[in-house]
């Protein structure tokens, strides 16, 4: 049986590996597994949807030490990350393309009454790589990654990146696209954070971990520009 749960699926040797072939450590995996399990167990059977983003629970815990009333973040891909990113910075700006999903975030984000969010629907890459002019005339002190074409918003977002800014990109370990995967080219991705950080002087933080509600480890990548 214990077997059977670990054993991997496509493009993973066990539950506990990444897509890069990369195994979770022992202190996240006895943190942040029986979170993982319990938090997915509460989707399938009740339906709760955890207020935090769906990204490794130790990025969680770096990214909100990160975070001040005064930050500015800017979002690819909409959610309970959403509420969770508004609760600890100043203001966000958040981009979603799929629109049942931008019909059901907009009315969280208005149950919650949270004035703090500026809220954008995106009609196709172009448009969802592109945030309005009007939101990028100051940098972003965080940005998080989680949506479609993230190769393309990785592009975009860098310059957007204010000093001693960070950027997360999660489901790091992704290969190749692949047929009606709207994730975009993830091998690029990487490759655009490490060339930033050859230019900037930035640090790269690997995290392969748990996420909520689901019970494998994926990889996400904090980068973290210098102050200057």
């Amino acid at each position: 049986m214990l077997r059977r749960l670990i054993s991997g699926g496509p493009g993973h040797r066990s539950r506990l590996h990444d897509g890069l072939g990369n195994r979770v450590g022992a202190g996240r995996m006895l943190r942040n597994a029986p979170r993982a399990l319990a938090s997915g167990i509460g989707r399938i059977a009740f339906g709760r949807r955890p207020v935090a983003p769906w990204i490794s629970y130790d990025a969680q815990r770096d990214i909100a030490a990160l975070l001040t009333p005064a930050s500015r973040v800017l979002e690819f891909g909409s959610g309970m990350s959403t509420v969770w990113l508004a609760a600890r910075a100043g203001r966000v700006v958040s981009i979603e393309g799929f629109r049942p999903w931008f019909d059901k975030v907009s009315a969280l984000l208005a149950e919650k009454r949270l004035g703090n969010v500026t809220y954008h629907f995106a009609d196709g890459d172009a448009a969802y790589a592109q945030p309005p002019e009007a939101e990028c005339a100051t940098p972003f002190d965080f940005i998080l990654v989680d949506g479609n074409c993230r190769d393309l918003c990785v592009e975009r977002a860098l310059p957007l990146l204010a000093p001693g800014g960070a950027l997360f990109l999660d489901n790091s370990d992704r290969h190749a696209p692949e047929p009606g995967n709207r994730e975009g080219d993830m091998p690029r991705a990487r490759a655009l954070l490490a060339a930033d950080a050859e230019a900037t002087g930035a640090t790269i933080t690997a995290y392969t971990d748990f996420v909520p509600t689901l019970f494998f480890v994926t990889q996400g990548l904090l980068l973290r520009r210098p102050a200057r």
